[in-house]
Order: structure tokens, then sequence, then C-alpha cells
């Protein structure tokens, strides 16, 4: 019965390395502008957070976990966490079966005899108590997990009847299995499991407290401040700082051996190798700017919220990609009521620098005019310098397969702004056949274009046929100055700054107006450095139009799957926020499953079918 712990093992270390390796993308850049440094700095114990030891109640499980912890899972009721779960899965679809988290997570541990909740509680487990899982190794793996007891006495009769080999350590009895390489303990109404045999020590001289426990290290204590005042249902934590305290060498070399040792073992252990094996090695070296990461999961009703947070050295260069801002975003209330995506960004100027640089690597040039890109390229970053840290953003389609785009732009020098759009820009666009438009008058505001040329000469030559003829032959790039303001659009007409002008004037609704705003409001916050909504209902609508154009042989299955979407309701219900916290930049992912209540059956339903076939 106490035994077969491996997929839980095997999880947990998936889980961690997962977590350990997610932001290695996100460092790239901060770690290309070090790469000259020929050794990293680390923090001291000045420069790192004077933080107070993180408050727990007395009878958590926190208590008890060792701080020098690389990673933690902690869920504060299992119970609650398996009761959100079923309530989500039953609204959403009432004909699959539901998932049982926490069967799987305690049958892990405790063998697959056990068929339900009831025979846990049975051996005295509190399943609606806190509960956390937690590595002290990663080569050799060394796993524990924590949970409280309703009837200490039951799971001692248990464990005995087991034929467990008793043994004593300062004043307290454990258990090794006589099956597989597991230790077992009862610290008066707490229940400890731990992988080698022996480790369940550690624990103990926690409980007896010759050491400190996780609540006394800096860097679990925004992790834990967070999923202990939230209402959080599972949350993960990585020591990064710690991790690569264990190596020796360096980073690229320290995964290379754990891949090699992972390979020598079971078949788990290889496929956890192979997942390794895939992470770039370039990109390794992005770890050394962190502290820790963390995910959080909440789930309430059918809204899911996935909260990561990453927690960097004091001098990591990535903390100037976003800068500490206090105040609430700015043009909201000047974004489309129905956009496929409307979004506010405030201190982040290296974004604006990357989306012009997006912008203008749209399609293949040639070498002297990739020259002449690299020029217009340092032009754009000097003329961000006319323009302030607050901006906005709506994305949506046209009748052609490129976005059409509104950028609303707060200004801190619109002379020098208006000089760079009306006359730099243009000289360094005309190697490609750029002019300018015919300006508009809307409001009072003029509106002043630029045209570019047929955009189908400088498609790839292997792009459809059918594909190509939904791009435009002129794509135009618009502009107006107003209130301070620069407002940018573009597509094949004006009519995205005509009624960005109409908002202001009071005579189109506004984003705000729209009935699921509210509800990302209230998830997200707008005092965030970065704040964006999707609907993935307008998208759709929006966009299938075109593939049925471009794919008429399976108009019929189109037509199915149109259908579906016409159906969904146009709310944004997809929301991102991130921002800023000192040294730490968290996150915040909604998404509001109940507006996919029929897509969601829809696809169960076919699911169901194709396997009675």
């Amino acid at each position: 019965m106490l035994k077969r712990c491996l997929p839980l093992y095997s999880t947990v270390l998936i889980l961690l390395m997962s977590l350990q390796f997610a932001t290695f993308n996100v460092v790239e850049a901060a770690q290309d502008s070090s790469k000259g440094s020929e050794q990293t700095s680390v923090d001291t114990p000045s420069q790192q957070s004077e933080r107070a030891p993180v408050i727990v109640s007395e009878d958590s499980v926190l208590n008890l976990i060792p701080e020098e912890t690389l990673g933690v899972i902690y869920c504060p009721s299992l119970l609650e966490l398996d009761n959100r779960i079923n309530i989500i899965a039953t609204e959403l679809s009432p004909q699959t079966e539901v998932p049982d988290v926490s069967m799987q997570i305690l049958k892990s541990i405790f063998g697959d005899e056990f068929e339900s909740l009831a025979d846990f509680e049975e051996i005295g487990l509190d399943l609606n108590r806190d509960f956390a899982v937690f590595i002290t190794s990663l080569q050799p793996l060394h796993l524990s997990a924590l949970g409280h007891l309703t009837h200490p006495s039951a799971m001692k009769q248990m464990i005995e009847a087991e034929g467990g080999t008793p043994t004593e350590y300062k004043g307290v009895t454990y258990w090794n299995a006589t099956e597989g390489n597991q230790s077992f303990a009862i610290l008066e109404n707490t229940f400890a499991f731990s992988m080698p045999m022996g480790f369940c020590e550690n624990v103990i001289d926690t409980y007896n407290g010759a050491g400190q426990t996780i609540t006394q290290n800096p860097n679990y204590a925004t992790f834990l401040t967070d999923v202990l005042g939230g209402d959080d249902q599972v949350g993960v934590c990585v020591d990064v700082e710690a991790i690569i305290a264990t190596f020796d060498g360096l980073p690229e070399e320290e995964l290379e051996s754990i891949v090699n040792a992972l390979q020598d073992g079971d078949p788990i252990s290889k496929s956890i190798a192979s997942f390794l094996e895939e992470i770039p090695g370039e990109e390794i070296g992005g770890i050394e700017q962190l502290r820790s990461i963390n995910v959080r999961l909440e789930v309430e009703g059918t809204g899911v919220q996935i909260k990561p947070s990453v927690q960097f050295r004091s001098d990591s260069e990535f903390l100037k990609v976003l800068e500490e801002r206090s105040g609430e975003l700015t043009f909201l209330n000047e974004l489309p009521n129905r956009a496929a995506m409307n979004g506010a960004v405030q201190g982040c100027p290296q974004l604006l620098v990357e989306l012009s640089r997006l912008w203008l690597d749209t399609f293949p040039k040639t070498p002297e005019q990739q020259a002449q890109q690299d020029l217009l390229l340092k032009q754009v970053k000097d003329f961000h310098e006319s323009l302030a840290d607050r901006w906005s953003v709506s994305y949506g389609f046209e009748d052609t397969h490129l976005p059409a785009y509104l950028f609303i732009y707060e200004l801190k020098d619109e002379q020098a702004a208006k000089v760079y759009m009306d006359e730099v820009f243009l000289e360094h666009l005309k190697s490609q056949d750029v002019h300018v438009g015919k300006s508009i008058m809307h409001n009072r505001v003029e509106i002043k274009s630029y045209i570019f040329p047929d955009l189908k000469v400088a498609l790839p030559e292997e792009l459809p046929e059918e594909v190509s003829d939904f791009v435009p032959t002129k794509w135009h790039w618009y502009y107006a100055f107003t209130e301070g303001q620069l407002l940018f659009a573009t597509g094949t007409g004006p009519e995205a700054i005509q009624m960005a002008l109409d908002r202001k004037a009071g005579n189109e609704a506004k984003f705000p107006e729209h009935p699921s705003y509210q509800k990302l409001v209230e998830k997200l916050g707008t005092d965030s450095n970065i704040f964006c909504a999707m609907s993935p209902a307008i998208a759709a609508k929006n966009s299938l139009p075109i593939l049925r154009r471009v794919d008429p042989d399976n108009a019929a299955a189109l037509q199915l799957v149109a259908g579906i979407f016409m159906s969904l309701p146009e709310n944004y219900s997809i929301g991102f926020s991130a921002k800023r916290r000192d040294r730490n930049i968290s996150a915040k992912l909604f998404i509001d499953l109940g507006d996919f209540k029929q897509l969601i059956q829809m696809m169960s339903m076919m699911t169901q079918m194709q396997q009675r076939q």
C-alpha cells in the first residue's frame, strides 16, 4: 500500500523543472546585455530583501518545510481544490467524467486500493487543511510530502500493519517502508512522507526547531504572502537561486549532467531527460538573473486565473524592461467597444522598440532594403524619445489577412513627434516606394497617411495564390495629432482613427462600456504595467468569412465551426496583466471558460462519438 510513489515524484519534478526554465525566453534580452561580463555577481545579504518572516498559522505544514527547500507545491485544502475543479467541470460538460485531482495525488502516495476520498479520511487524513510537496535535492531526487491528520492513531495502525520498520531519531519514531524507498513519520497531528528512505529526518529536525523553515527564506516570501492572503487553490514556487548554488560548473554543464543521470534511470527519468534536452543551451544562462519563480492557480465558478511571478536579482537587466508604476492605466476609455483585443501599457519603453521592429520585419527584403530598415529602426528609437511611456492599442481584422491596429500614444514632445512622422520616416521609407496619401479632416482633426505599394510583390513565392488574393494592393499607415496624443492606425481605410475621434466626442461606444469589461477589471486591476483583454469570439467571427473564401472546399466544415462560434457571447473572455513590484514581475492570466461552454460541450460530444466508433 505504501508504495508505487514514482508517478508523484515524476509529476512534481517535471512541474518544478518546467517552471524553472519557463522564463528563459523572457530573459534572453537581458542575457545578451550581460554577455561581456566574465563573472556573474550574486546578491549579498544586504542586497537581498530585508523582509520579516512570513506569518503563518501555528499548525500549518509550512512550519515543517526546511528553509533550504528548492521547490514547493502548496495547497491550502485538497478538498477545496477538488470541489472547485468538480464545479467547473460539471458546469462546462456534465457528461464528461470529472477528474479527481486529490485522489490522484493521494493514491500516488498510498496506493491504488483506495477508491474514494472517504477511504483516506478513514485512515485519519484531514483533507480540508493545507498540504505540501517539496523537493530539497534534484540530483539525486529528495522529495517529501506533508499533510494533516484527524486521527494519528489510525494512521499509525495502518503503517504498522504494513510492516514498516520503526526507527528512532531525536525522540521521534519514523517508519521505513518494506517495499520501495520511502519513509513515514507522524508528528503530532501531521503526517510526513519522504523519499529516499530516511530523509524525513530533515522534517523532524525542523519540527524540533533545529533549523529554520521556508517562512524565513526571502525567496519564498512573496509567494507565501500571496498564496496565504488570497483565494488560490494551489501554488508552486521554485528557489532558482538555491538551485544555482548547487551547481559546481556552468548552468549549461550542470543541466547536461542532470540529463545524463536521468537517462540512466527508469523510463520516467528518461522521459524527463528528453524534456530537458529540448531546452536550448544558449538560454540556460538566463537563470542566473533570477532568484525565484512561482505560479498560483485560482478557480472560481467557471473563471480560472493563472498567476505567475518572477523575482529577480537586484542587478538583473530585465528589471529595466518594466518600470515600477502605481498609477492607473490611461486611454482604456478611448478604445473601441468591440475588438479582437484591447490593451494599455505604461512603463515599458523597450516594448515600443520591439513592436516597431515587428512592423518593419513583416516582409522579406533585399540587402539594400534591410540596410535602410536598420537606419529607420535607429530613427524609430529616437522617435520614441518624443513619446511618453503610456499608450494603448486595439487589434482586429478587416477584409484581409493583415490585422488592423490602432495605437494611442501620449506625447512628451509633440513637435519632435510631428517632425518624425511628417518627414523623417518618409525619407527612410522612400526606398520601399512608400508615398504620402491624401489628408482628410474629421472632427476638426487632420488625418494623414502613408501608402505602401502593392504588398503582393513582396510575398514569398511559395505562398498559395488563394492566400495572396486577400493581401491588399495598398496598405496604409494613418496618423493624427490631437489633445497631446498621437493616434496611429494601420489598414485599408481611416475608420479606426475616425471612430477614435468620435469616441472622444462621445459619439461611439467605448471599451469600458462593454458588459464583460468590469469582470476583467475586478480580476486584473488597472494599476499594472500591462493590461490586455482578448475576445476569441469576436476574432473568430471576423476571421471566418475570410477563411471560407480561402478554403471553399471545406465550406461545410467551416460552416459547422462558424455555427459554434456565432453562438458564443462576444465577451472579453481572456485577460492578461503584468506589474512590477520592487524586484518582482507578477502577471495574471484570467480565462472565463463559461463563455466557451457551448464550444466545450460540442467538442466533448464529438470526442465521445469518435470513441464509440
